[in-house]
């Protein structure tokens, strides 16, 4: 399988990083702020948990995808239906700010989300379909590449197009989604799947069932799926960095967030290529026979019949969970810098100000670097060890979908575990402070035993 036809296959995760990321930072925060003056922040707090909500009808959605009947294929239909639905509600979104429909918002906010849901789980069934298991570890590696990339482009169109209306992000989402899409239908040959017999067609299990899984027998998997808890707990932090800065460095509003954008697009671009090295790197050997690749409908022609599955662990595996563990203490680690040289601003630069800014806005630039070569050797051996461990590819996209409730999970837990510790720790702030340096000290601890999780479960898988 060629590697531009992996790229593609993966691309929608571009349009995925781009624009969650474009909405996350832009559109839904000023939102916010132009539907409620005054309580913009716990507005914003709605939107998020609306979001994670959104997050439970994963299993589902990949449920339906594997059974799905039609002449495209099982992925491409709900690909394409969920593309247009996506877009519609974003178009609705731009409706409701604009003539400032507050409470509707909330209402078309959550339908895009669970579209958002829809499209995402059905996406992640292409891999395991369609590229041989040793370009899986390849296809894992691009995946986290695109989301990293979409991201950095979505920082780099908030630079460009900031004095514009913020509502032109919409047009502008809609637009990189639906070429992404289209790439990825084009390079989907996906077979009819209209005669594909499968175990769940005469299921009538309940709903409650796709979200079940045998840890024992497919152990790795689970631990993975820990894993991703566990790392989407840490990410919570990285949203606690505007105050960090703000309070550290006592900034202002605006130079607290351009001091967040460097450091957010450097740790980007620094992920992104070290995904980019991990997909070469985790690319198996092209002259070895792996299970999977070409129509699914070669995968399952009758009931019963077992997953096309190698049960001994592929070289890819290996590298893929070496890459992961040694991306999380990575990260791990530079959290220590972090809660470093907020305690040296501390005592040096007591009262803050440009000279606290200019001793360290410098470090804190090249430690974002350096941590977002640990992120991106993360994601690219999550993602591939995410392909290669799916229990079974003719359910593929139940199983990764599956995901969706690590994120529910793991972000509900970290954000409780992050905004307890600041308030508790960080309480009695002197001022100009919104918390004592000892609350942001305690998250990024927090992080740091998220990050040694991952690796000591890594080991055990």
């Amino acid at each position: 399988l060629p590697f531009w036809r992996i790229w593609c296959l993966t691309v929608l995760h571009l349009a995925y990083g781009f624009c969650i990321a474009l909405q996350g930072i832009v559109a839904a925060p000023q939102d916010a702020e132009r539907l409620w003056p005054g309580h913009s922040s716990l507005a914003f707090g709605v939107v998020m948990s609306i979001c994670g909500l959104a997050q439970l009808l994963g299993p589902e959605a990949g449920h339906w995808s594997d059974t799905w009947r039609h002449k495209l294929g099982r992925r491409r239909p709900l690909i394409i239906m969920s593309t247009s639905a996506v877009v519609s509600f974003s178009f609705g979104l731009w409706l409701c700010s604009l003539l400032r429909f507050r409470f509707v918002y909330f209402f078309v906010f959550l339908l895009q989300q669970l579209a958002w849901n829809v499209l995402a789980s059905t996406h992640v069934g292409l891999v395991p379909d369609l590229v041989p298991e040793t370009k899986q570890g390849c296809a894992g590696g691009a995946s986290a590449a695109n989301v990293l990339v979409g991201a950095v482009l979505a920082f780099l169109s908030v630079m460009i197009l900031s004095d514009r209306d913020h509502h032109l992000y919409y047009a502008v989402m809609n637009a990189f989604l639906v070429a992404c899409a289209g790439l990825v239908c084009l390079a989907a040959n996906e077979g009819s799947s209209v005669n594909l017999h499968l175990p769940q067609d005469d299921a009538t299990s309940p709903i409650l069932s796709r979200y079940r899984l045998d840890v024992r027998k497919h152990r790795s998997f689970s631990l993975l799926l820990l894993n991703k808890t566990f790392n989407y707990a840490a990410i919570v932090v990285k949203g606690f960095l505007l105050y960090f800065w703000k309070d550290t460095f006592r900034l202002s509003e605006s130079s607290a967030q351009e001091l967040t954008a460097r450091v957010a697009i450097t740790a980007e671009c620094s992920a992104a290529l070290a995904a980019m090295v991990m997909m070469l790197l985790l690319d198996g050997d092209s002259n070895t026979d792996g299970a999977g690749g070409g129509d699914i409908s070669k995968v399952r022609k009758v009931e019963g019949a077992g997953p096309s599955r190698s049960s001994a662990p592929s070289s890819s595996t290996y590298r893929s969970l070496l890459v992961l563990g040694v991306g999380a203490a990575w990260m791990g680690a530079l959290w220590f810098g972090a809660l470093h040289v907020g305690k040296q601003a501390q005592e040096k630069f007591p009262y803050g100000g440009k000279p606290a800014l200019d001793a360290y806005a410098g470090i804190m630039v090249i430690g974002s670097a350096v941590w977002g070569a640990g992120q991106g050797l993360y994601l690219g051996g999550d993602f591939a060890l995410s392909f290669l461990l799916v229990p079974d590819r003719a359910e593929a996209a139940a199983y990764l979908a599956l995901n969706s409730v690590c994120a529910c999970l793991g972000g509900s837990i970290g954000g409780l575990a992050t905004g307890g510790l600041l308030a508790y720790f960080g309480s009695g702030a002197p001022s100009g402070q919104a918390y004592a340096f000892p609350g942001y000290a305690a998250i990024f601890v927090f992080a740091m035993i998220c990050c040694s999780m991952i690796s000591s479960v890594a080991a055990l898988m």
